[in-house]
């Protein structure tokens, strides 16, 4: 058979130019780099079905269940699910496995569009934990509640830690608080699976502080396949009975695929296989590139760092440069150079345990290059810093939400595309979340307001329309309700 061309496998060409480029974004296996020979030679003849000697998968009886439990040995938890599907299904699993139909659930504004998604498909009731902003940031971070009181009748409390910047917040009140009213604790660690070999921040990480369910997408840091994840129960979780594991396999086969990825299976048992062995000792050699990179920036870049930060995840700030960050970004693209996302004011890159150390020159090069460009002119420059301020804004606020998520999302109501521009006071059908982060700025059953309409405009693709309700009735002030 003759080599196609790019027009009769436009993906696959996409793929194929993508592999010679230089890359600061997940998966963390860095364009296979992560693997070993034996494993990438091998990985295509894995993908089979459930034949009596690869086991179930979705019900381990045998192989993959000792590679589960060999795997929860590493990490420290009382058994560990794979989850080739993705930390979507492990996020909903999680729920779903501890709070019932009807529930109620303790969370921050700033949450993951699967959450959300979770509340909707199981009629879920949203609490919301205070937010504060920090410097380092435009996404708010929680505050665990002081007391119990107004909360006895909560089913869990769910987290993020760490978020999309690499900031991890101390769980250890989050833990206290949801064990003085005995229900579970879920952290969303999603970004955090490497921590295991930090030498500062693994006592942090969800597991070892003390979090009952934890979802680590391996894909996103370790030499896994995307979207290969990891759902921990931990030991104290089983033992208190506030997680049951037969209970939390029944709503994984709800969520996952009946027929789920051998080959991502067998990536999830390699990346912690392979990050017990050599984790330490390239987390080492990472940070210390990491640390001479920072140390090179010009002055006008400044890099976001802390203790309570995970320093794999390179955080610029480029509020000293008279250049906004979508440009820069575009800038960076051009040289060959992809990141994993850039908000109004910082460029956030995933550093891979497995990076290639050239990487961080042919970096540099390309932003001291791109430095030496025209200014963007001051108009971009404050809209940007307005946008920033915005975005803080929006995600401080909690959601204004008229009518039930599931109603909206699934109800027999009447939907229509509108622009943008004609959305305002109307009611949001569905999630609207720029990816990544994915975290929704709009809700379903949320009202659009002028504010969201502003900075939609700014981060979705022109001319894309917003799904909305079709208001049955508008109260005196105005408002449409469904």
């Amino acid at each position: 058979m003759n080599r196609p061309t790019a027009s009769d496998l436009p993906l696959f060409s996409a793929l194929e130019q993508s592999r010679n480029r230089v890359g600061f974004h997940m998966p963390g296996h860095a364009g296979g780099k992560g693997f070993a020979s034996w494993f990438r030679e091998a990985a295509w003849s894995f993908d089979n079905t459930e034949i009596d000697i690869l086991d179930n998968l979705n019900d381990p009886q045998g192989a993959a269940r000792r590679s589960m439990e060999q795997t929860a040995a590493i990490f420290g938890s009382a058994f560990t699910w794979y989850v080739p599907s993705g930390s979507t299904v492990g996020l909903k699993t999680a729920i779903g496995s501890v709070v019932p139909a009807g529930g109620r659930l303790l969370l921050s504004r700033v949450a993951h569009k699967s959450i959300i998604h979770a509340l909707a498909e199981l009629s879920i009731e949203p609490l919301f934990l205070t937010d504060v902003m920090r410097d380092d940031g435009l996404l708010p971070l929680p505050l665990a509640p002081i007391d119990t009181a107004g909360y006895e009748d909560i089913d869990a409390v769910i987290v993020t830690s760490p978020d999309y910047y690499g900031r991890l917040i101390d769980l250890k009140p989050f833990v206290r608080f949801a064990e003085s009213l005995s229900i579970p604790l879920i952290v969303d660690a999603a970004h955090g699976a490497h921590l295991l070999v930090d030498p500062h921040l693994s006592k942090k990480s969800a597991l070892a502080a003390g979090a009952d369910l934890v979802i680590e997408s391996a894909h996103k840091t370790l030499a896994a396949l995307t979207p290969g994840s990891y759902l921990h129960i931990s030991e104290k979780a089983l033992a208190s009975g506030r997680v049951n594991n037969e209970r939390v396999q029944t709503i994984l086969n709800v969520y996952q695929t009946s027929s789920p990825s051998f080959p991502i299976a067998a990536s999830l048992e390699y990346a912690a296989w392979s990050l017990e062995k050599e984790g330490r000792l390239l987390h080492r050699k990472r940070v210390a590139e990491i640390e001479q990179f920072i140390a090179s920036l010009p002055e006008s870049i400044g890099a976001v760092r802390g203790s309570d930060r995970d320093p794999l995840r390179l955080v610029l700030d480029l509020s000293r440069t008279k250049m906004t960050t979508r440009r820069f970004q575009a800038e960076l693209m051009h040289h060959g150079i992809d990141i994993e996302m850039a908000d109004f004011r910082d460029l956030v890159l995933i550093v891979s345990l497995h990076q290639d150390p050239a990487d961080f020159s042919s970096l540099l090069n390309a932003i001291e290059a791109i430095l030496h460009l025209p200014e963007d002119e001051a108009k971009a420059l404050d809209e940007a810093k307005t946008m920033a301020a915005l975005t803080s804004d929006v995600l401080l606020t909690p959601p204004s939400i008229v009518c039930s998520m599931r109603h909206a999302l699934f109800g027999d109501v009447k939907r229509q595309l509108v622009s943008i521009e004609e959305a305002e006071g109307l009611i949001s059908s569905s999630v609207v979340s720029p990816t990544p982060p994915c975290i929704p700025l709009l809700w379903p059953g949320e009202i659009i307001e002028k504010k969201h309409l502003t900075l939609l405009q700014n981060v979705l693709p022109e001319g894309r329309m917003l799904s909305v309700i079709v208001p049955e009735s508008v109260s005196e002030d105005g408002r449409h309700s469904c």
